[in-house]
């Protein structure tokens, strides 16, 4: 038995060949690939080998519906019986596989059978249970479970097979198979594509003595122009008795692609007479009445008389009118690419269709494609390659036309020696470029009919220091009414360092650990409607955003917080609403630096601060401990940011969402370890935290139902509980443990008080919550001058669903003995004053190994949905003045 990952299909094939071998009639396989195939794949060859062998291929259709074209190998085969899935009512489940099948568009699967909810024999103790939603899951008891799939309604048409084989021991696999098929039960409402001929049905099967000589009538996929051979098929008849028998012949013929008239699909006769011990034809003809659009027809063949009844599917798909599209790709001197070039083909009118590839990638100076006529947007990055490039391509040309018509066969130049190079030139002249991205995103103006919106396109490419030279051409067409965004991302930076392992860095220097000490540039140009020719030139320092950061560190303590004193800077960005990617960087830290950005109400600005290094091994920093902003759009002119700098756990988002009910369930999650910037967030970082929390309603405490609430692997950072319906008073503590990696705000409390009651159906609330950002005036080191008073101010957080008022009853408290006596502080307009105490009168308990103080912060507060009580120790140190 295979299971999952376990085995290969070559193990399948072995098994396969000894069933045969062993002289078995009936082989069921239930099991498939996640790689569709027109049953030309090695595995398809196997299965219908068996037939040759005398064996019955029974095989389950797959379970990756209810979308098209998702009957996988080897059900794929031509004369493997497959198998779809149908429920209690008959009906073809959700999940079962549909046709037609990839690559040649013809039926399949060929029958159904039940497969929701199918009782079935287990082993003891194992939690196999069933896979679709609507049926009951779980065991049964120790010797049984309920499954879904069709890999259960597989083994009952071998079953089927089996009783079928023993009323007619003379029948070949063959016979058996069209028995089923030509005697199955159709469900009203289904296609041919969604459950072959119907439901099996093992008497009829048995007793049926009329077939169809063929599973399926198939006219495949008939291109354009028709050819005039293409408008007819024929299906045969046997009759095993010994009298003739007269058929009445329907067809019952429906639209399942591109709403294409029924009637284009038609029988040539109404009735046929089959002779005795013989055989009788009759056709389904295509009547082409010149239909210049694509789509896909199914139909079931019901050949009557009396209580016989035969049924044989039929199929067909048309191509839409279509025409060669050729694009001659030039680098920027003229010559035809030699390097990697990417192509999108994007149709403006229609949706895809099927296996229809609008993205392309080639090593030719030419491509052609056959599509359908109508209007496309075009877009290319061509490649140009030398042997001594740094990367394969050592030039990059981006091209494109967002508006060219076919409507007979076309040929398009892109690329060629209008080019222009991409690249900003800034005031500072030290600055070198360490990343470049170019894209085009593409959008439909409005969504095809049968689409949910519009289809959209984009490709970019990128590299990292050392890109390739980037070049532009104008286009010659522009958009109408679709989207077409052409865009330029590079980042530049003085005193750029590649190549060398920073003092304390793991590893040995086989990374790059690339780390910008100067001023960086963070830059984006973009055009709508076309490439244009000026897309980068000279930006001046004026027209940016101007941004003095300081980033701030703390010294080592203890054994493991060491001072870390790089982090990896990341700024991306959101050019005209399409995401945009950057380089990420070391940044010494402490340190102060000058950032410039693009400042456009075009392009919004995400940045992220990682707490390990860039290339500390061979994948990115972990997520964990990092500081992020939400996009924002920056104006022209100076700005001062803080990062790392004490102290301001929690770090709420704006939308609340980090304590929610939703029904009767309670779940948090808390980032207990921001810094003192309202608008940075934080990711929860329980690999360098020990979290906990309790959940009390009128002073009894909860049981949790969930440690780590739904994530997996789990984060302790998240719980969850299921409480009671009716409204009540609860109470949250949270607790972050911080000590063993962190210097300052080494430990995060947390007490919300509030009320809630059972959220409306399938919606969520976001429940009181108010967070603290505290900004002390400290130095590059976390520190404060002792023996003198201090303003530190701080920033409220308030989020949730419910109407909060004005906090009342605020106080702050400060503590210098790490939390064990507290001193209330005056507080005005949101700046706490600390009055420092001389390290000199500390005890030596309360000093750090390098003769630092700290101080512990503490705020209370209510309001008209909750109270709150926030504490944070060693926020910052003492040092002496």
């Amino acid at each position: 038995m295979l299971s999952g990952p376990i085995g290969s299909v070559s193990h399948v094939i072995d098994g396969m060949e000894w069933a045969a071998d062993e002289g078995v009639d009936i082989v069921n396989m239930s099991l498939g690939a996640r790689a569709l195939s027109d049953g030309t794949d090695p595995w398809s060859l196997a299965t219908e080998a068996l037939l040759e062998h005398g064996v019955l291929p029974v095989v389950a259709a797959g379970n990756d519906g209810p979308r098209s074209y998702t009957v996988s190998p080897p059900a794929a085969a031509e004369g493997a019986l497959a198998v779809g899935a149908a429920g209690g009512d008959d009906a073809v489940a959700s999940f079962s596989s549909r046709g037609p099948l990839f690559g040649d568009h013809s039926v399949k699967p060929n029958i159904k059978a039940p497969g929701v909810a199918v009782t079935a024999a287990r082993a003891k103790d194992t939690p196999i249970g069933d896979i679709d939603p609507p049926g009951p899951e779980g065991p049964v008891d120790d010797s049984y479970t309920r499954l879904s799939g069709t890999s259960m309604a597989s083994p009952a048409v071998a079953g089927a097979a089996a009783l079928v084989m023993q009323a007619h021991p003379d029948w070949t696999p063959r016979q058996v198979a069209l028995a089923l098929v030509s005697s199955a039960r159709p469900t009203a409402g289904e296609s041919v594509y969604d459950q072959g001929s119907g439901l099996v049905d093992a008497e009829r099967a048995v007793d049926q003595r009329v077939t169809a000589t063929s599973s399926a009538l198939d006219f495949g996929r008939l291109s354009w122009p028709r050819a005039a051979e293409d408008t007819r098929r024929k299906v045969s008849f046997t009759n095993d008795t010994a009298e003739d028998i007269t058929l009445d012949l329907s067809l019952d013929v429906k639209s399942t692609r591109g709403n294409l008239p029924t009637a284009l699909l038609a029988l040539a006769e109404d009735q046929v007479t089959v002779p005795a011990r013989g055989t009788a034809s009759v056709a389904v003809e295509f009547h082409d009445n010149g239909i210049r659009t694509g789509g896909a027809l199914s139909a079931l063949l019901t050949a009557e008389s009396g209580s016989t009844a035969v049924r044989v599917p039929v199929g067909l798909s048309l191509e839409p009118e279509s025409h060669r599209l050729t694009l001659d790709l030039r680098d920027h001197l003229g010559e035809g690419a030699d390097g990697i070039s990417l192509v999108d083909v994007l149709p403006l009118d229609r949706s895809l269709e099927p296996f229809e590839e609008p993205q392309l990638a080639t090593l030719a100076s030419k491509i052609t494609v056959r599509v359908p006529a109508g209007t496309y947007a075009v877009s290319a990055f061509i490649g140009r390659h030398e042997d001594d490039s740094y990367w394969f391509d050592s030039d990059i040309v981006l091209a494109g036309e967002p508006r060219v018509r076919v409507d007979k066969a076309t040929e398009l130049t892109l690329g060629g020696t209008a080019a222009r190079r991409l690249a900003h030139k800034v005031d500072d002249r030290e600055a070198e470029n360490i990343y470049r991205q170019v894209g085009v995103a593409q959008r439909q103006a409005k969504a095809p009919s049968g689409e949910r919106g519009p289809l959209s396109l984009h490709t970019d490419v990128q590299f990292r220091h050392r890109a390739p030279d980037y070049w532009a051409v104008p286009s010659r067409t522009r958009a109408k009414g679709n989207r077409y965004t052409a865009y330029f991302r590079e980042d530049l930076a003085e005193g750029y360092v590649y190549g060398k392992a920073p003092d304390g860095a793991p590893g040995d220097g086989e990374y790059s650990y690339p780390t910008a000490t100067g001023p960086v540039y963070y830059l984006a140009a973009s055009r709508e409607g076309r490439v244009p020719a000026d897309l980068t030139g000279r930006v001046r320092d004026s027209q940016l955003a101007r941004t003095t950061v300081r980033y701030h560190a703390a010294e080592q303590t203890g054994d493991f917080d060491g001072p870390f004193p790089r982090k990896s800077k990341l700024a991306t960005a959101t050019v005209k609403g399409v995401p945009v990617g950057g380089r990420r960087v070391n940044v010494p830290s402490p340190g102060t630096r000058t950032e410039f950005f693009t400042a456009s109400k075009d392009v919004a600005w995400a940045q992220e601060l990682r707490w390990s290094w860039q290339n500390a091994d061979s994948f990115d920093p972990l997520e964990h401990r990092a500081l992020l902003t939400r996009p924002e759009v920056f104006r022209p002119g100076p700005r001062t940011e803080h990062w790392n700098r004490p102290a301001g756990a929690p770090a709420l988002a704006p939308d609340g969402r980090q304590l929610i009910r939703t029904g009767d369930t309670v779940t948090v999650d808390l980032p207990l370890g921001g810094d003192s910037d309202p608008r940075h967030l934080f990711t929860s970082d329980d690999l360098y935290a020990t979290y906990s929390y309790t959940l009390s309603r009128g002073g009894e405490q909860l049981a949790r139902s969930r440690d780590g609430a739904e994530e997996s692997p789990r984060n302790t950072a998240l719980a969850a509980w299921d409480v009671p319906a009716d409204t009540g008073t609860y109470t949250l503590r949270a607790h972050a443990d911080r000590t063993q990696w962190n210097a300052v705000s080494t430990e995060v409390d947390g007490v919300w008080t509030f009320r809630s009651g059972r959220t409306a159906a399938d919606t969520t609330a976001a429940l009181p919550l108010t967070g603290v950002r505290f900004a002390p005036p400290v130095d590059k080191w976390s520190r404060v001058a002792d023996g003198r008073t201090a303003a530190v101010p701080f920033t409220l957080q308030r989020t949730g669903d419910q109407a909060r008022g004005r906090v009342r009853a605020l106080t702050v408290e400060a503590s210098f003995d790490g939390g064990a006596t507290w001193r209330r502080v005056p507080v005005a307009k949101n700046r706490a004053l600390v009055a420092h105490p001389s390290l000199a009168t500390l005890p030596s308990e309360h000093l750090d190994r390098n003769g630092h103080g700290s101080v512990s912060l503490r705020v209370k507060g209510t309001d008209r949905a909750s109270t709150f009580a926030i504490t944070v120790k060693n926020a910052y140190k003492l040092k002496k003045s």
